[in-house]
């Protein structure tokens, strides 16, 4: 099923073309390019003009991070990286160095993107990132990249004119879809929601390629989106092995640090609290554990998104009258800290309702940690049931409890699926070089189909 999966890149539509009219709102596309000082304008005509690529020149890619934090500032800083090694003169554009350099210190970092800076209100965020990406694109063409590389979009309008520019000019814009449901209806209002949806659509269609990171992303992608085949690929999220490198901190003074016994039995819940993420059946789960379990704790930390409120979580807790067992950290955990959790932890469990591919689970493996899982999404294949972890029906808190409760009560098995979650982390499939690889086979088959290289 790979190989259907990573079909040649069609060629895109010139700036000419029926798909290059300016679907996008036009208020956004004024303020951006009257922000860059005619960004568009100033960039016609600046693309390289060779016909091919030179083969005594190395391939020049920008990595676009604009959340500049969590798991996608990992992703995009270790791609760099990986890329780096293959020889190609990678550099990672975010909205944060300091983080970056956290995981790939060789890296060459640009900040050049206003981020999601929580302390700011969501306009002047969109207006701040804006101005931001219309400077960028004029950088862009200066430094002469062939290749654009986007992951995720931060305020989708603006990457959708991002995208468009980037077509206009003939440089090539690759993007990987960490999220293609992209939830958030549940906190927008109808017209908003409207415009975010036509946003990414138009992002889709102006992107060379979209790279996906699980199979169920994949069909979603194709099936729902509209999205050609031939322009999805499928390439499997990698791992989190690095964020072991300088940990030197052990289970006993994890639990010491987020003030846990050394005899209890610790669940780990971790990452955006979304509502798809089962937190109210794993409560329940967990309240039908704790009447065998008595030393079992839950541990929840994550920030709350799309719908979920701090308040709702704790009355949820009080309700089944687990305050005492529960410890609950509903705030975003920076990456120095994110060892304690799962070295603290027993068991990482991942109730999801609908995902498509999880990188908890990533790390999970990356500290030897057993998983509870749902059946849903890439989890079926990346969960080995009975060997990795234990899968389970989504939403069936029953079944969750008993499985949870199976693996409590048996320490040599954690320690057996634990091992073995480990050495899969370390499988190729997984690894950061496949990964490049793929990324770089994506590149030169766009560069190969484009006129303007």
């Amino acid at each position: 099923m790979a190989s259907e999966l990573r079909a040649p890149v069609e060629q895109r539509p010139t700036s000419g073309s029926p798909e290059a009219t300016a679907d996008e709102p036009q208020d956004v596309l004024s303020a951006l390019t009257v922000a860059g000082d005619g960004s568009e304008t100033a960039l016609q005509g600046s693309a390289a003009t060779d016909s091919t690529l030179s083969d005594t020149r190395a391939l020049r890619v920008a990595v676009l991070d604009p959340i500049g934090r969590g798991s996608l500032l990992h992703y995009a800083a270790k791609l760099t990286e990986a890329l780096a090694a293959l020889g190609v003169e990678s550099t990672l554009v975010t909205s944060s160095d300091g983080k970056a350099r956290l995981w790939s210190a060789s890296v060459r970092v640009e900040r050049r993107l206003a981020g999601a800076r929580r302390e700011m209100t969501r306009p002047r965020r969109a207006a701040a990132y804006a101005l931001s990406v219309a400077a960028l694109l004029r950088w862009l063409r200066q430094q002469r990249f062939d290749i654009v590389h986007l992951h995720e979009s931060l305020v989708p309008p603006v990457d959708a004119l991002l995208a468009r520019v980037l077509e206009y000019v003939g440089l090539p814009l690759v993007y990987t879809a960490h999220d293609p449901d992209h939830d958030y209806a549940a906190r927008m209002s109808p017209s908003r929601w409207s415009l975010r949806r036509r946003s990414l659509e138009a992002l889709y269609r102006r992107s060379r390629a979209i790279i996906c990171l699980s199979r169920p992303a994949y069909s979603h992608l194709v099936s729902v989106k509209g999205v050609k085949p031939e322009r999805v690929v499928y390439i499997p999220h990698a791992n989190y092995l690095s964020l072991r490198d300088g940990v030197d901190i052990d289970r006993a003074g994890a639990r010491a640090q987020l003030g846990i016994s050394g005899d209890e039995k610790v669940i780990l819940l971790f990452g955006s609290l979304k509502q798809t993420k089962g937190l109210s059946h794993l409560l329940d789960a967990f309240s039908l554990v704790r009447s065998s379990e008595p030393r079992a704790r839950l541990l929840i930390a994550g920030m709350p998104r799309s719908g979920v409120n701090v308040v709702e979580i704790q009355q949820g807790i009080d309700k089944l009258r687990l305050q005492g067992a529960v410890t609950l950290h509903p705030w975003f955990v920076p990456e120095e800290r994110l060892p304690l959790y799962f070295l603290a932890a027993d068991i990482v469990v991942l109730p999801y309702l609908r995902v498509y591919q999880s990188g908890v689970l990533h790390v999970a493996y990356a500290f030897s940690r057993p998983v509870v899982a749902s059946a849903v999404g890439s989890l079926v294949d990346d969960v080995r049931d009975g060997r990795s972890g234990l899968l389970v029906p989504p939403g069936d808190s029953q079944a969750l409890a008993e499985a949870l409760c199976a693996l409590l009560r048996d320490d040599a098995a954690r320690r057996r699926m634990g091992s073995y979650a480990r050495r899969m982390a370390d499988e190729n499939q997984y690894s950061w070089r496949q990964t490049a690889k793929d990324t770089l086979a994506v590149y030169k088959r766009i560069l190969a189909g484009d006129g303007s290289h």
